[in-house]
């Protein structure tokens, strides 16, 4: 395994360090860094005595390495080396966005061309009953969805 990636879930388990600690020499972390448990996984891997492990963070705040950027009627991404992309995502929703900005970072880790990475992501056109157009009623969208409680609810709506 080269590439770790972890977004807002999961940051409690020790799970995590052990894929870190599996990762193939000069392996890559990918991690959300605008969530407070990715500082607890990141003082772990430091732990690890795994110099050759490379991590790298995305968010919406500046200062890392991946940074989403717009609202969302149009998203943006800054890459490491500065340069901000347009990102025209067929899934709405700033869940959607970072697991782009997560799976754009992967790829690049990877070794495939930034603007090849996008390509990619905006071809993803979603599952079924993920923020799926089903039609209009008098002027007003219906839209399945089968976010559950309040919090998925939100982050499908922001």
């Amino acid at each position: 395994m080269r590439i770790l990636i972890s977004n807002d879930d999961g940051y409690q388990s020790p799970g995590l360090l052990v894929l870190a600690q599996a990762l193939a020499p000069h392996g890559t972390v990918i991690i959300a860094g605008d969530d407070d448990g990715a500082c607890r996984v990141i003082a772990g891997i430091a732990s690890l005595d795994r110099g050759d492990i490379s991590v790298q963070m995305f968010g919406e705040e500046s200062g890392f390495d991946w940074v989403i950027g717009g609202d969302h009627t149009q998203r943006t991404l800054t890459s490491p080396d500065g340069e901000t992309h347009v990102l025209n995502l067929r899934m709405p929703g700033k869940h959607n966005a970072r697991n782009a900005a997560a799976a754009i970072a992967a790829m690049h880790a990877a070794g495939i061309a930034v603007a090849d990475a996008i390509r990619g992501v905006e071809s993803f056109t979603g599952i079924g009953r993920r923020f799926e157009f089903k039609g209009q009623i008098n002027g007003i969208d219906v839209i399945d969805d089968y976010a559950h409680h309040p919090d998925e609810i939100a982050a499908v709506l922001h």
